[in-house]
């Protein structure tokens, strides 16, 4: 039985201090039901994605477009790293 997915709006942002709070990134991206951990590089270049059942993904941020492009599907990813 495949989980459902639906698009949401991510934004990424840095808290300055307790008025001020910049936004990174705003982009589009599944949001899967149950279990999805998303991780972004110090840089915010890049994003990794935990998804249930051992997926990930690895996604770079492309200026170009304003878009993150999948670099690399990884299987059976050991989930104690």
């Amino acid at each position: 039985m495949s989980k459902k997915k639906s698009f949401r709006e991510f934004r990424l942002i840095e808290i300055k201090n307790s008025k001020e709070i910049d936004l990174i990134r705003k982009f589009i991206h599944p949001c899967y039901e149950g279990f999805q951990r998303i991780f972004f590089s110090d840089d915010n270049k890049f994003m990794f994605e935990e998804l249930e059942d051992s997926r990930c993904f690895f996604y770079e941020w492309k200026e170009e477009n304003s878009k993150w492009g999948l670099l690399s599907r990884i299987n059976s990813f050991p989930t104690y790293l």
